[in-house]
């Protein structure tokens, strides 16, 4: 890259990672653990430098968003992912003008019993699940506040059980089975500590 090339695009490149960040907070994405694919964004950002202002729109805006979602949930950005990167970006760019779906959204592909399946954060579908269940308005079990930005960090939010693992224990349910994401919702750390090893009907009475 020439001096030149840098003094063009550093200042746009640097704006396009602020837009993708603050996209990524819209999803209630907030913090690097909950991110399903550090690699997604470079071309989330590229997007936002290509599409400049015409990314503040909420149309165009939930068109990223559905090309962000197939690329998790479609656990596109998990291996080579160069030319993934190379075709995105103007297929995403060229859609938004009225072009064509873009590949990753004509191959993206889920099968629910990926769930059954989906047991850690190694995942970026089981990191997304969590993400969307906060961005559709879950709330605390007990407390019943939705969570937000402030109440993410303020009650230490995070991914928990639902049925407890001593529980499901006692009941003789397998790990592959509790240790699923169908049992796991955001919780927070006060309200996991209080739910403890109880059934699920005892601790929402």
């Amino acid at each position: 890259m020439s001096l030149q090339d840098y003094k063009t695009w550093a200042d746009k490149v640097t704006q396009g990672f602020y837009d993708a960040a603050k996209f990524l907070m819209e999803q209630k994405i907030f913090s690097n653990r909950d991110l399903p694919y550090a690699t997604q964004l470079i071309p989330l950002a590229a997007i936002f430098v290509e599409l400049g202002t015409l990314a503040h729109n909420q149309t165009v805006r939930q068109m990223i968003a559905r090309w962000y979602w197939c690329g998790v949930f479609g656990e596109l950005y998990g291996g080579a992912v160069e030319t993934r990167f190379a075709r995105d970006l103007p297929q995403v760019v060229e859609w938004i003008k009225g072009g064509a779906l873009p590949d990753t959204i004509t191959e993206a592909y889920f099968d629910p019993n990926r769930l059954l399946s989906l047991r850690t954060r190694n995942s970026a579908a089981y990191k997304g699940v969590h993400v969307l269940l906060m961005r559709e308005g879950s709330k605390d079990f007990l407390s019943g506040v939705p969570i937000d930005l402030q109440t993410y960090y303020n009650d230490n939010i995070d991914i928990h059980h639902i049925f407890p693992v001593d529980y499901c224990r006692s009941k003789g349910i397998p790990p592959e089975d509790y240790n699923s994401v169908i049992n796991k919702t955001p919780l927070s750390s006060r309200t996991n500590g209080i739910i403890g090893g109880n059934a699920l009907s005892t601790y929402l009475n």
